[in-house]
């Protein structure tokens, strides 16, 4: 920046920022909305690689972690950092016995 004259890559920048800044309000303002829209997001492409081949042995990922990768989004944005720690630990703790 020279004596008030933006150039080119500083405006583009801000652009970007004020873009990832209004995403973000979104989300905070809308959570259940946003997680949806994110979960299906990330879960539909992987049911239509299933759908379209269906025998296939290359490695498409479980459609079910468009909800994890949804939460692992929103929860931060939403209720901070330290939430998205205890949900991970609520994953792996198991609460049946041995004999399971």
């Amino acid at each position: 920046m020279h004596h008030g004259v933006l150039d080119t890559r500083e405006l583009n920048f801000r652009k970007r920022e004020r873009k990832g800044e209004l995403l973000i309000s979104i989300v905070r303002r809308y959570p259940l909305i946003s997680f949806f829209v994110l979960a299906c997001a990330f879960a539909w492409p992987t049911w239509l690689l299933m759908g379209l081949y269906p025998g296939s042995t290359a490695y498409i990922p479980s459609p079910t972690f468009g909800p994890l990768i949804a939460a692992l989004i929103v929860l931060p944005l939403t209720r901070g950092k330290s939430r998205v720690k205890d949900l991970l630990s609520r994953m792996v703790r198991w609460r049946v016995g041995v004999h399971w």
